[in-house]
């Protein structure tokens, strides 16, 4: 290459690197309410699992009582 040509190019990078804030574009972020409105979602997801539970809890207690109750209450 000659001078000319290293010159041109180098001067070209040059003044793409000096670009301005206003060129670059902005980063993505997700909207604060869409991550706010998840931390509610997810309580009520957790408190129906918990009422789940629970009931999972009073049913296997009264089979065990009726099976006892079968067996002669023991």
């Amino acid at each position: 290459m000659s001078t000319q040509s290293w010159i041109l190019v180098l001067s070209t990078m040059c003044l793409t690197a000096c670009g301005t804030e206003a060129d670059r574009p902005e980063p993505v972020t997700e909207p604060a309410s869409e991550t706010i409105s998840a931390v509610p979602a997810h309580n009520d997801a957790l408190e129906r699992a918990r009422s789940v539970n629970q009931d999972v809890l009073d049913a296997a207690e009264r089979q065990r009582q009726a099976i006892e109750d079968q067996e002669g209450g023991g």
